[in-house]
């Protein structure tokens, strides 16, 4: 279940995580930004899905996809990758509008965190 809206996780495309004094898990990087800035003093290593795999990769490293057209788990629209090719070939394959490509900190605040939310 995730940690933020307590609804049962279905996509793994939009998974993240959340390690601090136990593993927070959420259907997506929107309820991850929501859950920080919701809880200030939990503040850990964050994980996302990846969008190709469905495999953990660290937050830090990955390639964020932000496109209005993307419906992700309560309404998300941002979705990471291990690699920016990735990222592109999925954005060209789903014909995706206004693709833009970010680092975590710009994807976290895109999805409703803070600027200092998943140090």
């Amino acid at each position: 279940m995730c940690d933020q809206c307590r609804m049962i996780l279905v996509d793994k495309r939009f998974g993240a995580e959340l390690v601090a004094k136990r593993v927070y898990k959420f259907d997506g990087l929107d309820e991850l930004a929501r859950f920080q800035a919701a809880h200030p003093e939990q503040r850990g290593t964050a994980y996302v899905t990846d969008g190709e795999s469905g495999k953990l990769l660290a937050a830090g490293g990955a390639t964020f996809l932000a496109s209005p057209e993307l419906r992700g788990p309560m309404g998300g629209n941002v979705i990471a990758f291990g690699q920016r090719q990735a990222a592109e070939r999925f954005a060209a394959e789903h014909h995706l509008q206004g693709a833009r490509y970010l680092a975590f900190p710009e994807a976290l605040k895109e999805s409703g965190g803070g600027a200092d939310a998943g140090r």
